[in-house]
């Protein structure tokens, strides 16, 4: 857990990702988190997760969204594009990647932000 911690430190040092945690309002626990990782000559990779019992509420595509139309605030590093992994079988990932604006390539998603 150290390193996972330690890896998520220095990637925000060095400008190079960030990690938010996901918090319900009410009750101020954590459901899941978002990140941006190995942004490098302008591409970062998204990553994220939710507790199961959120899923199907919604909750990471207003997430999502206020990542992306935040951008700036939290990557200070110049980024044209976004790609996430996804595993083909994953159906409401697809889903949710395709509402905030990825488009699908070869195995991969990409969303342009320049």
């Amino acid at each position: 857990m150290y390193d996972f911690i330690q890896g998520d430190i220095e990637r925000f040092y060095n400008q190079q990702g960030i990690r938010l945690v996901i918090v319900l309002r009410s009750s101020g626990q954590v459901i899941g988190s978002v990140g941006l990782f190995n942004i490098i000559d302008g591409q970062g990779m998204l990553g994220f997760e939710l507790a199961s019992q959120y899923f199907g509420k919604g909750i990471m595509q207003k997430v999502l969204d206020m990542l992306f139309e935040n951008l700036t605030t939290f990557v200070t590093t110049p980024l044209n594009s976004v790609v996430a992994l996804i595993n083909p079988n994953n159906s409401a990932s697809i889903k949710l990647l395709t509402k905030c604006g990825f488009q699908q390539h070869d195995a991969h998603w990409v969303k342009y932000v320049c």
